[in-house]
């Protein structure tokens, strides 16, 4: 094959077509096909192509003069992708094309060089350099001459780009050929671009099986969540399919991806799929659909209640689907009552629990710790001596609940047997653990003098329990048929273990479970992931893992951010795991003259930062004409927003998002969310505003190296969390006092990140 060529209004409709945007979708793997092997299985309505030895040409119903030739020979744009990548170079350049035709603005994607323009299609946080290369209006006489105009050609594709000057001229021998092989076509490609649906729907069963799909019919993000249950699955991707119609129930399911992925959706539906498909076969099944927060929890219910019969909640049906918290299925196991938790409130637990620790190290700092010093190693030393008090506090929250709780079980003994941690509090001898550990002993001994459990207390009481005679006997009985779990990422250890003694089978040789994941979502220091409980029990033998990789939820710019600071992890950090394998967003044409590259706005100091916040209220609600509850503003400084608390942004009422999320969410009247990064996770919104993103606060400042290296790695999780709530806009403000932050310094230079 010598030529690819697409006429204008044919790049018009395959550009907004949502099924030709991922090839998770089998139009587009269709599509591909076609142009690899000239199979004429795909169709779209209103584009007709024409197949021969030498090319293959595709045209609009509304058929103009104007084309895009991909010249194969001087390219070889067919052997140097794959698939994937194949669709992603065509997109790119699609767009540009019309941004050409149309006299608009270019992205910074494309450079332009006198009569060439160069596309850079991949994003430069994967770290690919590979460019296109098109020369525009390219001087054809012979195809002037009939009317051919305002054209161009696609000739180079690799790592190198155009030459400079004005020496380099492309070869048009391939682009003559093509130009005239489809004005003679025209007229009968015109006439069967314009063929209508029903007319191909029954050649289609006369001859071969036609694969028809209506671009109309593609729907985007925003309208998928309001379709009833069967036009979702009509909508979903292959990848998504493959989880809600797998029919394998005994063996652990894993779906990960970025956010915005549509993995939420995925289990969602796959609940519904096997609750109908009971009912139908008249057998009775048990689901437990667990989120980490009531917020997720309330989420997840809307779905199902606008998507599901009812009378799949009552305790008496033979299929019973029950929606809860961890936590909350825990405390009705062990029975025990609200007053007994530390908090039911998700924030305020958080900064009791850290009160109750700095209390219980300001008790051991003087003369414990001097004693203790002796024999202690420098490193530990330095650390408790020259860190920050707070600091401290934050990473001994963590050393508490996962190291000692979780991977010790509360012993001593086997709390000194584990590995440090690389960013963790630096403990290289037993005495180190030691004086740990006497701090997490007065941290216990307070919690008791209240009478009061954290959420690990409970977790691991109830675990003790489901491990006992009592439940093994009554779990065959009593236990569920099968697991969905959303937001596995968030559960420490100690929760994730609870999961094996929730089903039937006692010997717990099947794991009927379906879990959601992205380690890129974690809020914070987590370890090594390859030794945790998810990776060495339920991703190992027998398990379907389901990888989506196109974000449904933002827009190229905003996903290619998100993979941006994710990837600037990556490098920073071993640990790190960065849900992109490439970056692929399904928005549209269309969708995408809505969007912006995500920019930075720094001010001389906050509170000209804070001033600022109305005006950009404004601007988003009339740049995106969206309610007030579709803009979030998600403050990286609490003091910040604690300073708004109970007022007003202006002109604009303001709802505050904290850990009662499920209270404090109202929706009678729109209102501008405003939120700190914990408290964001499982929302989206057409517009988010992150305020306070300045170096000292992303990250905090670090005095000791390895707090510093704990500190920036929570402070990408929680850009990356707060980043990917956004459909199509992100504004990030920060204080020229303090500095740019440095956790966008990788996503400044490769330009995913512009400065306002």
């Amino acid at each position: 094959m010598k030529y690819i060529l697409f006429e204008k209004s044919a790049v018009e409709i395959i550009i907004n077509a949502t099924a030709l945007q991922s090839l998770e979708f089998p139009l587009s793997k269709a599509f591909i096909e076609c142009l690899r092997t000239g199979d004429d299985r795909f169709e779209l309505k209103g584009i007709a192509y024409n197949i021969d030895k030498d090319g293959i040409i595709f045209c609009g119903k509304n058929a103009s003069k104007t084309i895009l030739l991909f010249d194969l020979e001087k390219c070889k744009l067919l052997d140097k992708t794959t698939d994937t990548e194949l669709l992603v170079v065509l997109q790119k350049t699609f767009r540009f094309a019309v941004r050409f035709w149309n006299r608009q603005a270019f992205t910074n994607c494309e450079k332009i060089f006198k009569d060439k323009t160069v596309i850079f299609p991949f994003p430069f946080s994967v770290g690919s350099s590979y460019r296109i290369v098109l020369e525009r209006n390219p001087n054809e006489r012979r195809l002037e001459t009939r009317g051919i105009h305002n054209s161009l050609l696609a000739y180079k594709y690799g790592k190198e780009g155009a030459a400079s000057g004005i020496e380099e001229k492309p070869d048009l021998m391939i682009f003559r050929k093509g130009g005239e092989k489809y004005i003679s076509c025209l007229p009968n490609l015109k006439l069967r671009a314009n063929i209508s649906l029903k007319d191909e729907e029954k050649s289609g069963e006369q001859g071969e099986v036609v694969h028809i799909v209506q671009s109309e019919n593609i729907v985007s993000h925003a309208e998928f969540k309001f379709m009833n249950f069967e036009k979702q699955i009509q909508n979903l991707t292959d990848s998504q399919k493959s989880i809600v119609n797998c029919n394998d129930i005994n063996s652990p399911i894993r779906v990960e991806g970025p956010a915005g992925t549509g993995k939420t959706a995925a289990l969602v539906l796959r609940t519904i799929k096997m609750l109908s498909d009971a009912e139908k076969e008249g057998r009775s099944l048990l689901i437990y659909f667990f989120t980490h927060s009531k917020s997720t929890e309330n989420a997840v219910k809307q779905l199902f209640f606008g998507l599901a019969k009812e009378k799949w909640f009552q305790t008496t049906s033979d299929q019973r689907l029950n929606i809860m918290t961890l936590q909350d299925y825990c405390m009705e196991y062990i029975n025990i009552q609200d007053t007994q938790v530390i908090d039911l409130d998700a924030s305020e637990a958080k900064q009791y629990q850290l009160l109750l620790i700095q209390d219980a190290f300001e008790k051991n700092n003087g003369k414990v710790f001097n004693t203790y010093k002796f024999v202690m190693s420098k490193t530990a030393i330095s650390f408790f001596e020259k860190e920050e008090e707070n600091k401290i506090i934050l990473m001994l929250q963590f050393e508490f609940s996962v190291r000692i709780k979780g991977m010790a079980e509360g012993d001593l003994e086997r709390y000194k047997k584990l590995q440090p941690l690389t960013n963790g509090i630096p403990l290289e001898n037993d005495t180190d653990k030691e004086y740990v550990f006497r701090i997490f002993t007065d941290y216990q001994e307070a919690l008791e003098t209240q009478s009061v459990y954290d959420t690990d207390d409970i977790i691991l009481e109830a675990l003790a329990r489901l491990n006992a005679p009592l439940w093994r006997r009554a779990r065959v009985k009593d236990g569920a048929d099968y697991l969905i779990v959303d937001e596995m990422h968030l559960f420490n250890l100690n929760e994730q273990q609870i999961f094996h003694f929730l089903t039937k089978d006692v010997e717990q040789k099947k794991i009927p479970i379906c879990f959601a994941l992205d380690y890129g979502q974690v809020i914070g220091e987590r370890g090594d992931m390859s030794s945790s409980y998810i990776e060495q029990k339920l991703s190992v033998g027998e398990v379907l893992c389901q990888e989506f990789g196109t974000v449904f939820r933002s827009s190229q710019q905003i996903a290619e951010l998100c993979a941006s600071i994710t990837a600037s992890g990556a490098l920073m950090f071993d640990a790190f795991i960065n849900p992109y394998k490439y970056c692929e967003s399904s928005f549209t044409a269309r969708e995408e003259d809505l969007c912006e590259v995500p920019k930075l706005i720094m001010y001389e100091n906050d509170e000209e930062m804070k001033t600022s916040l109305e005006g950009h209220i404004k601007n988003l609600v009339n740049r995106f004409k969206c309610s007030l509850d579709e803009i979030a503003m998600v403050f990286f400084d609490e003091e910040m927003l604690n300073s708004f608390y109970t007022q007003n942004i202006g002109k604009y009422p303001v709802n505050y998002i904290n850990g009662r999320r499920e209270n404090s969410y109202e929706r009678d009247t729109p209102k501008v969310v405003c939120t700190l990064p914990e408290y964001i996770n499982g929302l989206e919104f057409k517009c988010v505003v992150l305020v306070g993103v300045d170096e000292g606060r992303v990250p905090q400042n670090g005095i000791y190296d390895i707090s510093s290296n704990f500190l920036k790695y929570s402070a990408l999780n929680k850009l990356y969390l707060s980043c990917s709530r956004a459909q199509f806009s992100i504004t990030i403000l920060g204080s020229k006092s303090r500095g740019e932050s440095s956790c966008l310094r990788h996503s400044l230079e490769n330009g995913t990140l512009s400065r306002g």
